[in-house]
């Protein structure tokens, strides 16, 4: 398998005369846990789902687990787990039912960890799905996606519509069973305060473009806010300059690269009253979103 486990080349999408993707680019390496951020409405849905082989890209490659998921979408499915928000699953089966029908389908099928996520997330065995919750019947989703064993985890906003308990739960159910390099994650959400904890990869969606992308580590390292107290004078765009912020008093600007260009700009217009800080995953998603 390549060293990445989702790449998308240039990929773009239209609906009709609505163009949602234009040169979508996308690099999850594999043993990664992903966070495809971005608001509402840019794209990442779509991307998902071509992901998993429901649409096609109108132009550009993309490879799943080094397959094309149009093409090679019976394999994929094989070696892809997929939850996403309204999800439909088989509401006149029992959860018992439905994990014995999955079980067909899937060679890796894991009996005991299926029986261990239902008394976890204490799920009835016996009840039709039909009958469950919205917060039951996203976890319901979860057991069928997990216990097959995928090799790519694909969630699309599957917290959505939880409440703060069960959104974690979740999450933590999630990163025990995929504690380890031999599974990819892959996370569409637009919200961030839960991911920071749980990814170590993320790129973030605006207009159908991704315009931030890399290693939690890196992203952090290498984007910061400088805080400049009371500005006696206009000052001019700044190296690696994203997104400028006047508050009351003082001037705030978020910046991307290293530091040293920037202390040297404003050295070099006399500026001395000012601060750089670091960011949260939040904090930069909010930079490069708006």
């Amino acid at each position: 398998m390549s060293d990445m486990a989702v790449s998308f080349q240039n990929v773009e999408k239209k609906f009709g005369r609505k163009q949602v993707l234009r040169s979508m680019n996308m690099n999850v390496p594999a043993g990664s846990v992903y966070a495809l951020l971005g608001c509402n409405g840019v794209g990442k849905s779509t991307s998902v789902k071509m992901m998993v082989g429901q649409l096609e890209p109108n132009a550009g490659e993309i490879r799943v687990l080094g397959r094309d998921p149009v093409r090679d979408g019976v394999e994929l499915r094989r070696e892809t787990g997929y939850v996403a928000e309204n999800q439909r699953l088989f509401n006149e089966l029992t959860l018992a039912e439905y994990c014995a029908f999955l079980k067909k389908f899937y060679p890796d099928w894991n009996d005991e960890m299926c029986s261990s996520i239902l008394r976890r997330f204490k799920l009835p065995a016996d009840a039709k799905l039909g009958s469950f919750s919205r917060g039951m019947y996203s976890k319901a989703a979860l057991v069928g996606a997990l216990c097959r064993k995928p090799k790519l985890l694909v969630l699309d906003d599957p917290t959505l519509g939880l409440d703060t308990a069960a959104r974690h739960e979740f999450m933590d159910m999630i990163l025990e069973t995929f504690s380890d390099f031999e599974h990819t994650v892959l996370i569409s959400s637009h919200i961030i305060n839960e991911l920071e904890g749980l990814c170590d990869h993320a790129g973030i969606v605006r207009d159908g473009k991704m315009v931030l992308e890399g290693d939690l580590d890196s992203l952090k390292r290498n984007t910061s806010r400088l805080v400049i107290r009371k500005p006696a004078k206009e000052l001019p765009p700044l190296p690696g300059e994203v997104k400028r912020i006047p508050k009351l008093d003082d001037l705030e600007i978020v910046f991307g690269g290293a530091r040293e260009p920037v202390e040297k700009a404003l050295a070099e217009n006399g500026i001395a009253n000012s601060e750089i800080h670091s960011l949260s995953l939040e904090e930069i998603f909010l930079a490069y979103s708006e």
